[in-house]
């Protein structure tokens, strides 16, 4: 979240070999009401095979589709894609975690349900705060609430504890991990590297 998703994901929407999903952020691994509604619910929000088959054929080589759910700091989120898509590529965009906490800061402040905290008392509260959704998040992952992925400025920031985490369930050779300020430079040598990785 704040790192660029959205940015790349509509940099991916130009690219003819990219069949996009129904929205962007289905939050289907993510949310347990969601994945409540089973497999058939998530496939619904992406193109069929015969649609990809129809632009592949149409192309010349393989049609892809994805989405974009920023939220890589539930733990659910690895666990339950590598039972679901197991083959995924998966694509990481890291920023600054100052400069991305701080921005996130921002956004919350600025939606319905808000900080009232200043953003240096917001990350003092951070711990206290998070703390029945940082342990669900490693007893129980799909019970952890919008509270836990709201409030966590710092939390998310942590990208060590999250890659570690998505290594037990995705081989290194599935996952790409992009620098935010090199995207930011250099978006078409970024988009290059992506083409050739999916």
């Amino acid at each position: 979240m704040k790192c660029g998703t959205t940015s790349l994901f509509h940099h991916l929407l130009n690219h003819p070999g990219f069949v996009p999903p129904q929205r962007k952020e289905i939050h289907y691994f993510t949310n347990r009401v969601n994945l409540s509604h089973g497999e058939n619910w998530y496939r619904s929000h992406l193109p069929t095979y015969s649609e990809l088959r129809q632009a592949s054929e149409s192309l010349g080589y393989q049609a892809v589709t994805g989405e974009a759910t920023p939220a890589m700091v539930c733990n659910s989120y690895a666990i339950n894609a590598s039972k679901l898509v197991p083959n995924a590529r998966i694509i990481m965009i890291l920023r600054n975690p100052v400069d991305r906490a701080y921005s996130h800061y921002h956004h919350q402040r600025n939606t319905f349900f808000g900080d009232n905290l200043s953003f240096w008392e917001a990350l003092q509260a951070e711990e206290k705060r998070l703390a029945k959704g940082t342990a669900l998040n490693m007893s129980d992952p799909n019970k952890v609430n919008r509270h836990f992925r709201r409030y966590s400025y710092a939390r998310r920031g942590m990208y060590i504890d999250q890659i570690e985490h998505w290594l037990r369930y995705f081989p290194r050779d599935q996952i790409k991990i992009i620098n935010h300020q090199d995207f930011a430079e250099n978006p078409s040598d970024i988009l290059n590297q992506i083409s050739l990785f999916v």
